[in-house]
Formats: C-alpha cells, structure tokens, sequence
C-alpha cells in the first residue's frame, strides 16, 4: 500500500510543503477580503494594477515576492498597510522564513 502513495504523489520536501500551504492560506485570506468587500477580482487587480492572472495566482497561493506587490495588493483591497503586513506576518512560512 505505501507503494501506491509512494509512486502517486510527486516527491516534495517538508518545507516546500508547508511553504505551499501557508501560500494557499494567504491566498485565501486575500480572496475573502476581497470577498467582503463585494469587489471583483477583475476590479481589484485593475485598482491593484495588476493583471487578472497575477490576482488570481496569489489567491490561489503563489505567495508575492515583492513588497511592490504587497503594496498592490492593499491598494486593490483599500486595505491599510498593517492589514497587509500582518497577513503576511502570519503567514510568514509562504516565505520559507
């Protein structure tokens, strides 16, 4: 049986792992924000400058690499600079730090 999970799931490091599950929980609480705000993906990333696929990418877990983009992202939600900073904060394991 250990076999079957062996040969199904790709090989991955345990940090790699958890830095993808903090990424996807970030995202996640970036959409809900969103989401409570009643606002568009398509509008937070124009008010964000960012195209639609690079929202979306980050609220399906593709963690920003840039504080521009971090900025960006509390632009599209009109989120104070702490809200983000504290997300980020919190998932600080997105960043494998």
């Amino acid at each position: 049986m250990s076999m079957l999970f062996r040969s199904s799931f790709p090989d991955c490091s345990r940090a790699a792992y958890q830095s993808q599950v903090w990424g996807e929980f970030f995202g996640e609480l970036i959409r809900s924000a969103r989401e409570t705000r009643s606002r568009s993906i398509e509008d937070a990333a124009t008010k964000a400058g960012m195209t639609i696929s690079e929202w979306a990418a980050i609220e399906q877990g593709t963690v920003p690499r840039t504080l521009e983009q971090l900025h960006q992202l509390a632009d599209g939600l009109d989120a104070d600079w702490d809200a983000i900073t504290g997300l980020t904060l919190l998932c600080r394991g997105a960043w494998n730090r």
